[in-house]
C-alpha cells in the first residue's frame, strides 16, 4: 500500500526580516484602538503557525488567549469604566454599586484581543527564527548575545531537567505528589536539591566549551552572516508596505474607535481600504509557508 508523502518542513527567516514582521505587528496591536483590527491582526500569527503546519503551537496560543481574554473582559466589565449603555447593575462588599455597561465589556474584549496578539506575535518570531540565529547574526551584538541567549534559554533548561528528574523519581517509586501537602513538600526537597546541582554541572560544562572556544581571550577572527533568501525579500517588502499603509492609517484616523462614553460608529469607508493593504502585508508569510508545504516550484525558487 502507498503512502502519502509528508510535507516538507516550512523553513526559517531571515533574523531582519523576522524581527521586523513581528515588530511591525507589535507595533500596530499597541498603536490601533479599532476592535475590528485588532481581532484581525491578533488571528493573523496563528494563521501563520497553521499554515507552517504547526498546529500544536497555534492551539496553544488559542488556549492562553482565550484565558486572557475572558480575565480581562470579566475584570474591565466590572471595574471599568461606566459607559453610556448599562447592562446589569449590583452590589459588591467594599466597592460599593457597581455597573456592567457594553462599552466596558467591549473595550475589555479589544484590549485582550492586543494582548493575545503580542503574545502569539512573540511566539510566531521563536517559530519563524532560532533564537541563536536572531541573537547572533550581526558581529556587533557580543557579550550582551550570549548573555540574552542563556537567560532566555534557562528556563527551557531548567524545565527539561525537571521532566528527566520526575520521571526517574516516578520509575523509583517515589512521586512528587504522593499523598497530601507534608508529603508532597518533603519530596520536593530531593527534587530541588537535584535540580540545583544539575544546573550546576550544566554551567560549568558550558563554561569549559566556552574557555575551550577561546571566547574571551580576543576578538573573533571570523563571523559567517546569515545567508539571505528571496522569501525573505519578500516578506520584508510586504512587511515595510504594511507599515506605510498602516501609519497612514494610523494618522487618518481610520484604524481609531471610540468606546465611552459611548460606543462610535465605524468609519468602515475609510478603514477598509487600510486593513486590506495592512493585512495584505502581513499575511505574505503565512501564503510563502503554505505555497512551499504544497508546492514544489516555490520551494525550489524562494
Amino acid at each position: 500500500m502507498r503512502r502519502g508523502r509528508a510535507a516538507p518542513a516550512a523553513p526559517a527567516l531571515h533574523p531582519v526580516s523576522a524581527l521586523a514582521h513581528a515588530g511591525v505587528l507589535v507595533l500596530f496591536l499597541l498603536l490601533y484602538t479599532h476592535p475590528l483590527f485588532l481581532l484581525l491582526l491578533a488571528l493573523l500569527p496563528g494563521l501563520t503557525l497553521a499554515a507552517r503546519g504547526d498546529v500544536r503551537a497555534w492551539r496553544r496560543q488559542l488556549a492562553w488567549g482565550s484565558t486572557f481574554a475572558l480575565f480581562i473582559i470579566a475584570f474591565n466589565g466590572l471595574l471599568g469604566g461606566v459607559g453610556a449603555t448599562e447592562l446589569l447593575g449590583f452590589s459588591l462588599p467594599l466597592l460599593g454599586r457597581r455597573t456592567v455597561s457594553l462599552e466596558g465589556l467591549v473595550y475589555g474584549g479589544a484590549m485582550a484581543l492586543r494582548l493575545a496578539g503580542i503574545i502569539g506575535a512573540f511566539a510566531l518570531l521563536s517559530r519563524l527564527v532560532d533564537l541563536e540565529r536572531l541573537l547572533y547574526f550581526s558581529p556587533l551584538a557580543g557579550r550582551s548575545s550570549l548573555t540574552a541567549a542563556l537567560t532566555l534559554g534557562l528556563i527551557p533548561r531548567l524545565n527539561r531537567s525537571a521532566r528527566t528528574l520526575l520521571e526517574v523519581q516516578a520509575s523509583r517509586g517515589a512521586p512528587l505528589a504522593a499523598g497530601g501537602l507534608r508529603r508532597g513538600v518533603r519530596a520536593a526537597g530531593p527534587l530541588l536539591a537535584a535540580l540545583t546541582e544539575t544546573a550546576l554541572e550544566d554551567s560549568l560544562d558550558l563554561a569549559e566549551v566556552l574557555t575551550a572556544r577561546g571566547y574571551g581571550s580576543g576578538r573573533p577572527t571570523h563571523f559567517r552572516p546569515e545567508r539571505w533568501h528571496r522569501r525573505d525579500a519578500v516578506v520584508l517588502l510586504g512587511t515595510v508596505f504594511a507599515l506605510a499603509v498602516g501609519l497612514e492609517g494610523a494618522r487618518t484616523g481610520a484604524a481609531s474607535f471610540t468606546y465611552y462614553p459611548a460606543l462610535a460608529a465605524p468609519a468602515w469607508v475609510r478603514s477598509l481600504p487600510v486593513l486590506a493593504g495592512v493585512l495584505g502585508g502581513l499575511t505574505i508569510p503565512a501564503f510563502i509557508f503554505w505555497g512551499w508545504r504544497r508546492c514544489r516550484w516555490l520551494r525550489v525558487n524562494i
